[in-house]
């Protein structure tokens, strides 16, 4: 809840509509989001972090500023100049090229694929407890070490594909440890659906995650999902 004029983490997503990652990515500098406008988090003593509102409502004020200036349009006084850009302006690409026809997979084949990672699903979510580490790679699509502590630098994933430091997946796996380690209480271990709950709080969101939810019995509200996994469970 808000104190005075300070904001918690909960109440600048709801203010500013932002998520979480994508705060804490506006003030980090390695992050291609980085905005060194945005406020500076201050430290509220036992771990808590804030941010003062009058510094949030000038960072909105500037990003409606920014919002006024408007793409240069095209000089309609010369009509030459209206010529060439027409002239030059690129086509669009033969329906061939813009949707290339792709491989039909075998539906059989797929649903063997998606049984094959439900188990190794099953046998996660079946487990006791994992620690926040454990299952910021799970929802990641990551095979994670039973008892892992450290994000580990290679690996693979639930669909059995090679994995290496700089994927995808292990960097959304920090920024959600990231998130987890930033309350002001995060436990060494959890139960499963603990995790799960906090997500769902959180609005973080992934093909992994909602594959975990359907076999945990809470599935996703609009799920589009046609994955190899959702195909065998349906």
């Amino acid at each position: 809840m808000m104190d005075g004029s300070i904001f918690r983490l909960a109440d600048v997503m709801r203010y500013v509509n932002l998520s979480r990652s994508a705060i804490y990515d506006r003030q980090n500098p390695d992050s291609p989001r980085y905005d060194e406008t945005f406020p500076k988090k201050i430290f509220l003593g036992g771990g808590a972090v804030g941010w003062q509102k009058e510094e949030i409502d000038a960072w909105l004020m500037t990003c409606k500023e920014r919002g006024k200036v408007t793409p240069k349009q095209p000089d309609t006084s010369n009509p030459a100049s209206n010529k060439r850009s027409h002239a030059t302006r690129k086509q669009p690409a033969p329906a061939s090229i813009q949707n290339p026809a792709k491989p039909t997979q075998n539906l059989a084949g797929l649903v063997t694929k998606g049984i094959k990672q439900n188990t190794i699903f099953a046998k996660y979510l079946n487990m006791e407890t994992w620690t926040p580490t454990m299952a910021a790679l799970l929802i990641c699509g990551v095979k994670a070490p039973i008892g892992c502590n450290e994000i580990p630098v290679s690996g693979k994933g639930l669909d059995d594909q090679i994995l290496t430091q700089c994927h995808d997946r292990f960097q959304n796996a920090r920024r959600i440890l990231h998130d987890w380690n930033d309350q002001d209480e995060s436990p060494a271990v959890l139960y499963p659906i603990d995790f799960l709950i906090w997500c769902d709080e959180e609005r973080i969101d992934t093909e992994w995650l909602r594959i975990f939810r359907e076999l945990a019995g809470c599935p996703a509200q609009e799920s589009a999902d046609l994955t190899a996994s959702k195909l065998a469970l349906l």
